[in-house]
C-alpha cells in the first residue's frame, strides 16, 4: 500500500511539473506572438512566472468551466524588469502577488501573496471603491460577454496618452485551455 501511494505521489509531482512548464510556455508564446513591444519584460516574466504558475494551474483545474484572467502589471519604467504586481481572477476567487524587489533583480521574489473569495475581497478593500480598482476587469468581461474578441477590446480601449511608464499584460485562459493575451498601455 505504501509503495502504491509513493508511486501515485511521484506521478502527481511529475504531472504538475509538466503542466507547470507547459502552461508557462503557452503563456510565453501567446505573449510573444501577440505583443510586439515590451519583449524584454516578456522574457523576464517567463522566468518569474514560475514563482506563481502553480497557483494559476490549481485555480484553472478547480474552475474548469470558468475563464481565468491573469494581469501582470509592469508599473515602472524598467527595461526587462518583471511585473511588480500580479493578479489572478476566476469567477469565484482572487489571488494577488506583489514583487519584493532586490538590488539583484534575479533574486527578487513574489512573496506578498493574498487570496480570498472574490466576493469577500470586494467588501474588504478599505477606502477604495473596488468598482474603480477593477474597472479594467469589468470592461474586459462585459465585452467578452458581448462576443467581442480580445484584440477588439484592446483596440477600442488602449491608448498611449499617459506618462507613467506602466503597462499591463492580460492573459485569458478559457475553459477549453485556449489562451488569448493583450497589452494595455493605458486605458481610455
Amino acid at each position: 500500500m505504501v509503495k502504491v501511494n509513493l508511486i501515485s505521489f511521484i506521478i502527481s509531482i511529475v504531472l504538475l511539473l509538466i503542466n507547470n512548464d507547459s502552461l508557462n510556455d503557452k503563456i510565453y508564446k501567446c505573449h510573444k506572438s501577440n505583443i510586439t513591444k515590451f519583449s524584454n519584460e516578456i522574457e523576464s516574466q517567463f522566468d518569474f512566472r514560475k514563482q506563481y504558475i502553480n497557483d494559476i494551474i490549481e485555480l484553472h483545474q478547480q474552475n474548469k468551466n470558468d475563464t481565468i484572467l491573469i494581469i501582470e502589471k509592469h508599473d515602472f519604467a524598467c527595461d526587462g524588469c518583471p511585473a511588480s504586481f500580479v493578479q489572478i481572477f476566476s469567477k469565484e476567487k482572487y489571488i494577488e502577488f506583489r514583487l519584493n524587489m532586490n538590488e539583484n533583480i534575479n533574486e527578487s521574489k513574489y512573496e506578498d501573496k493574498f487570496q480570498s473569495a472574490l466576493k469577500e475581497y470586494k467588501s474588504k478593500v478599505p477606502g477604495i471603491e473596488t468598482e474603480y480598482l477593477h474597472s479594467d476587469l469589468k470592461i474586459i468581461f462585459e465585452n467578452l460577454k458581448k462576443g467581442k474578441k480580445i484584440n477588439q477590446i484592446q483596440k477600442e480601449n488602449n491608448t498611449n496618452d499617459c506618462y507613467d511608464g506602466s503597462n499591463s499584460i492580460y492573459t485569458l485562459i478559457y475553459p477549453n485551455d485556449e489562451l488569448k493575451c493583450m497589452i494595455i498601455r493605458c486605458w481610455k
